[in-house]
């Protein structure tokens, strides 16, 4: 029965992953922090077979450019303040204590990241490095500037 459940829901992963792929759509910063706060990660983020061999030639520097980690930084903050905006029963560490993102988090060359279908780049923080941990993962996706 768990096998059968496992195999029904790649399936329907994988479906959903093709009709997204084939439905035409257009990008623009404001587009890609919509879908930010109103994606779940699951489905923002690319499957991690598909992705591996992308990432592994990609860096942060070579998709952000090389002030990366101030672009990392602001991008990740002012999403975060645009979804409390939208929803004020999230908070976010960084905005409610006036505190920048490197307080709660250590970005680098060695912070862990995806890279979805558009070419956009996806930052995902485990439940209560950034908010109350009973708001789950958070997730951010960061528009690649050298696509």
């Amino acid at each position: 029965m768990k096998i059968r459940f496992m195999l029904a829901a790649g399936t329907l992963a994988a479906a959903l992953l093709l009709a997204g792929c084939s439905a035409s759509s257009t990008s623009s910063a404001s587009s890609a922090s919509s879908t930010a706060s109103s994606t779940p990660a699951s489905s923002a983020a690319v499957s991690q077979e598909t992705a591996s061999s992308e990432t592994e030639a990609q860096t942060l520097e070579s998709l952000l450019g090389s002030d990366y980690v101030d672009y990392i930084s602001e991008t990740i903050l002012m999403n975060m303040e645009n979804r409390m905006d939208l929803e004020p029963e999230v908070e976010y560490y960084p905005v409610i204590n006036d505190a920048p993102l490197t307080d709660y988090v250590t970005i680098d060359e060695n912070l862990p990241f995806e890279v979805n279908e558009d070419g956009d780049v996806v930052i995902t923080f485990d439940a209560g490095v950034v908010a109350d941990e009973s708001h789950g993962e958070q997730f951010f996706i960061l528009p690649a500037l050298n696509k």
